[in-house]
Formats: C-alpha cells, sequence, structure tokens
C-alpha cells in the first residue's frame, strides 16, 4: 500500500499556526468566530527582508510572515495592540533586524496596516 504524504506549502502552514496564537493573545474562544489572518497581503520591508503582511478578522491584529525566499524565511511576527510574537528558523541576523523595526510600530502604525491589508483584499 503506497503511503501517501501531504505537502502544506509554508506560507500556508505559518498562517495557520500564526492564526492559532494571535487567537490565543487576543482571548478569542473557541465557542466564537475563530481569527483569520489571510486578509491581504501587502508586501513590506522590515530588517532589509521582505514580508508579506496579512490583516486578520479581529481588525486589529496582523500577521508577518516572510516571503519566500527571504534570508528571514521560514518566520512569522504576530502583531497584536497588546503583544508581539514571533517563531521561525529563518537567519536570526534577518529576523532580528525586522524584529528591531517591527516592535517600535505604534498604534495608529498598526491600525494603519490593518488597513492597508483590508484595502489589498478588497481589490482582489
Amino acid at each position: 500500500m503506497m503511503k501517501r504524504t501531504l505537502v502544506i506549502p509554508a506560507i500556508a502552514l505559518m498562517l495557520s499556526v500564526a492564526s492559532t496564537i494571535s487567537q490565543a493573545q487576543t482571548g478569542a474562544s473557541s465557542a466564537g468566530s475563530p481569527m483569520n489572518c489571510k486578509i491581504g497581503p501587502v508586501e513590506k520591508t522590515y530588517g532589509g527582508s521582505k514580508w508579506l503582511v496579512y490583516g486578520c478578522s479581529d481588525g486589529k491584529s496582523v500577521v508577518f510572515v516572510a516571503a519566500p525566499n527571504s534570508p528571514a524565511s521560514p518566520f512569522y511576527f504576530s502583531l497584536t495592540p497588546d503583544r508581539l510574537f514571533g517563531e521561525g528558523t529563518g537567519s536570526s541576523k534577518a529576523t532580528d533586524a525586522a524584529y528591531a523595526e517591527i516592535h517600535v510600530l505604534t498604534s495608529d502604525d498598526l491600525a494603519e496596516l490593518v488597513r492597508e491589508t483590508q484595502t489589498t483584499a478588497s481589490k482582489k
């Protein structure tokens, strides 16, 4: 009997994990609507690396996914109004540089990123 292996693209897997983490960070319950962080993306550069920024269904959070072929890949950051979380195995030099720029984003910057992802999604 042949064994079948399912290959999940890295970005899809990271978005799934990031959505779960964002949901836990914002206190969304499994009884309510699950958090979805697939709105967008908007391409941005942080720390000299390209990142795909996705808005989340709460309208307040975003996920930064290192673009394919980026030295930061595979890596993602989840940014909510209260917390920044990152995880992955990309180059620490690249992810540290991105963190240095992302962690100083203001609440206004976050709100603008959310708006940009929503605008990009509405154009598709």
